[in-house]
């Protein structure tokens, strides 16, 4: 009932995203599956939960078995703890010395790679947080070197207000499968290990060790360590070829507006950009780059339309795109639209839109705007 009531909701709107926030919960109990007893999972809900919402998936992940959230921000740490979460929540980049208070107040927990930021971060803590060390192992964002982290833990020890709970690097090319990638991914792993090693043999333990973002949950399950922070499993975007048992939770329709004749030869569109090879129908959607469906799709997508593909044509506009229907003599006012995901046996991914876009598939999700309405399913 919950979901039926939520999609009438939007049978009026242009445009629109539904989000299974059942499919979050299904993603996040089979990672936890998959890495096994002892190992935590740190859903990574930064990014507005990647397009998806931010409160909402991070609520569903936890449902599902995740035990911690990642954000990339401290005020995506204060927003979730606003609205009642209250699982362990780790700040990815390191944050500005003057967002200290967030930290203490809120509860959250901190990244630390430089010796500087580290000082003014003390200077300004009213009470004790919890860190964790972020280590360049070759992502080459970081400037705290492998062989200055022993001494870079000590003095976050000795300092009266941080309490050491993590040391972790990122796998830049842990989701590429070239041998190169594969080689350096696993020396990046060794580096770390070692580095582990090196902290470890001074006396001091450190309690979370991860490296394993999506990347490194696919395809090298010798860095799963202590804990696992994947982002794109958790929402079903999936990398090349990892045949994992995962449900995409995003799709994303709109409604044809008008179904018009379009003669052969008749410039259509901006810049008159869509010339008909033959006599043919377009429909006009309700989306478009102000939605977030990129102009450079223009004349090189489809949609689906009554369960077929129709491609999109001419230059995608700020509010509209068109499709040729011409195959579809049923098409009309007022039809569904799926501009990502499954009518009938058809489906759009947000990995083909990536493809052809040449770029990742969180950029496609991420880039949905905010005037497009999320609708959550089985809440």
């Amino acid at each position: 009932m919950t979901q039926l009531l939520q999609s009438r909701t939007c049978l009026s709107g242009r445009s629109w995203v539904e989000v299974d926030l059942e499919a979050i919960r299904r993603n996040a109990a089979w990672l936890k599956e998959k890495v096994g007893v002892g190992r935590l999972l740190m859903a990574c809900v930064k990014g507005d939960g990647y397009g998806h919402g931010l409160v909402q998936v991070g609520r569903a992940a936890l449902e599902g078995g995740a035990d911690r959230l990642s954000v990339a921000h401290v005020e995506e740490g204060v927003a979730l703890r606003r609205e009642g979460v209250s699982a362990p929540i780790q700040v990815l980049i390191e944050p500005l010395p003057e967002q200290a208070a967030l930290f203490f107040e809120h509860s959250l927990i901190a990244s630390i790679s430089s010796l500087e930021v580290a000082r003014e971060f003390a200077d300004r803590l009213p009470g004790r947080v919890k860190v964790h060390v972020e280590v360049d192992t070759g992502m080459g964002r970081v400037g705290l070197k492998p062989a200055d982290v022993p001494a870079f833990c000590r003095f976050l020890e000795e300092s009266a207000v941080f309490e050491l709970e993590g040391l972790f690097s990122h796998l830049p090319s842990c989701h590429y499968r070239q041998p190169d990638d594969e080689q350096f991914t696993r020396h990046q792993i060794a580096v770390f290990l070692e580095t582990v090693r090196a902290v470890e043999a001074e006396g001091r333990r450190i309690p979370l060790k991860h490296l394993a973002s999506s990347g490194g949950v696919t395809f090298f399950p010798e860095s799963y360590l202590d804990m696992v922070r994947p982002g794109y499993l958790v929402y079903g975007l999936l990398l090349d070829n990892p045949r994992l048992p995962l449900t995409p939770a995003l799709s994303w329709k709109s409604r044809v507006i008008n179904v018009l004749p379009a003669l052969k030869g008749q410039g259509l569109g901006y810049d008159r950009n869509f010339r008909p090879e033959r006599d043919t129908r377009v429909a006009i959607v309700a989306a478009g780059y102000a939605d977030g469906y990129p102009r450079a799709l223009s004349n090189n997508s489809h949609v689906l339309i009554r369960g077929q593909r129709a491609k999109v044509v001419g230059l995608v506009a700020m509010d509209m795109i068109m499709a040729d229907v011409g195959h579809l003599p049923e098409a009309r006012r007022g039809d569904e639209v799926v501009i990502i995901g499954r009518q009938g046996d058809q489906v759009i991914t947000c990995r083909e839109l990536s493809k052809t876009l040449g770029t990742t598939v969180a950029q496609v999700t991420c880039g949905i705007s905010g005037r497009v309405k999320r609708v959550y399913l089985n809440i």
